[in-house]
């Protein structure tokens, strides 16, 4: 499970490191900020890396609609 976040790396890493559930973390690291489009093509890039061909996805702003509309389930 990969939490995916347009909020800074700093603060996603701690989050799931708190948490504990997440296997990968991506997130705006001050040169991307990853929101919308972007996050799309984070998410593809870790799925390429790590050999998946689908992923499902879950979100709540407006902004990830772009993200929304490739998941295998949303």
């Amino acid at each position: 499970m990969v939490l995916a976040t347009a909020a800074d790396d700093i603060w996603a890493r701690q989050i799931a490191s708190e948490l504990g559930i997440f296997d990968d973390v991506l997130a705006s690291d001050g040169a991307r900020t990853l929101k919308g489009q972007a996050k799309l093509d984070a998410i593809r890039e870790s799925c390429d890396r790590n050999g998946f061909a689908a992923f499902d996805y879950a979100g709540d702003r407006y902004a990830d609609l772009p993200v929304w509309s490739c998941p295998q389930r949303a």
